[in-house]
């Protein structure tokens, strides 16, 4: 299955049942773990495996969770990292790769905010490290089912998906997601030359990259903020994120990289050639990013 389709078909799942996956498929989880791409070169980021979810949940409900609420999982993969920016923009692309995998094989996942009390996590679970305890990727079978696979035709490859909007077929049109109902539309998303120069779809579909914002939208965010915004320049991308105070800094780091990988995966499919600059600002210096956005990185054609 393409990626986009993943992109378009991942959901947070926050119930699960409770028996334990099979041998094989953790075996599969493990092996996937050691192909994640690399977002940069010089980035690093641990993932383990926290094979007992009973255990790992009782150790750690009332501490971390999603909007406060430790979620039940058959299992957890941890995420550390030593504490720079770029890691931990490096384990919110390397997690959410991850998660789309795991989408792949029908499991869900949901992303649990841990780094600001990484210590005690790491006390809880009996973890010897240095590193920060930059998230928790809460994953098993969905409890009671799916209905996600009704978006897709059986004729595989055309059945792409939601874009019926731009005359694409294949779908069936009764399907309606309520978790992508609420979506910012493309052009809240995207500007020209400068921030808050607002582009028509008219625009952004002469350019070509109509279908890259489309399947963009689909990257998750902390409680559906939506923090991202792009300034679209003649060679480059340019991601500026939302500043948000009430919630941890490492938030929007996770947030930033699970964008950086919707964008990436969504430019390749379309055939659009391109690298991440992380961290990197000279190259938004006449983007005119406002004080209460800040420069994740740029996209380089």
């Amino acid at each position: 299955m393409k990626m986009i389709k993943v992109m378009e078909k991942r959901k947070t799942i926050r119930e699960y049942k409770d028996a334990a996956l099979s041998a094989n498929i953790m075996n599969h989880v493990r092996e996937t773990i050691t192909s994640i791409p690399p977002l940069t070169e010089t980035a690093t980021v641990e993932i383990g495996v926290l094979q007992d979810g009973s255990s790992v949940y009782k150790a750690l409900d009332g501490i971390v969770g999603y909007h406060g609420i430790m979620i039940k999982a058959p299992h957890y993969l941890v995420m550390m990292c030593e504490d720079r920016e770029e890691n931990f923009i490096a384990a919110g692309h390397a997690g959410e790769w991850l998660s789309l995998e795991l989408t792949k094989i029908d499991l869900g996942s949901c992303w649990l905010q841990t780094a600001a009390k990484s210590d005690l996590v790491k006390e809880k679970l009996g973890i010897q490290s240095e590193l920060v305890v930059a998230s928790i990727l809460a994953f098993g079978e969905p409890k009671g089912g799916t209905r996600l696979s009704r978006i897709y035709d059986a004729s595989g490859d055309h059945s792409a998906s939601a874009l019926t909007k731009f005359g694409y077929p294949y779908i069936d049109a009764s399907y309606k997601d309520e978790s992508h109902s609420d979506r910012l539309s493309i052009s809240e998303i995207v500007y020209n030359k400068t921030f808050g120069n607002i582009m028509s779809l008219d625009e952004i579909e002469q350019l070509g990259f109509e279908e890259v914002f489309f399947y963009m939208r689909f990257a998750p965010s902390w409680g559906n903020l939506q923090p991202w915004r792009f300034v679209l320049q003649p060679d480059r991308l340019i991601l500026a994120m939302k500043r948000n105070e009430t919630l941890e800094a490492h938030t929007g780091l996770i947030d930033a990289g699970i964008a950086m990988l919707y964008l990436d995966s969504a430019m390749k499919s379309k055939g659009f050639s391109g690298n991440w600059l992380v961290g990197e600002t000279q190259c938004a210096e006449k983007a005119m990013i406002p004080g209460d956005y800040w420069i994740a990185g740029c996209y380089k054609f």
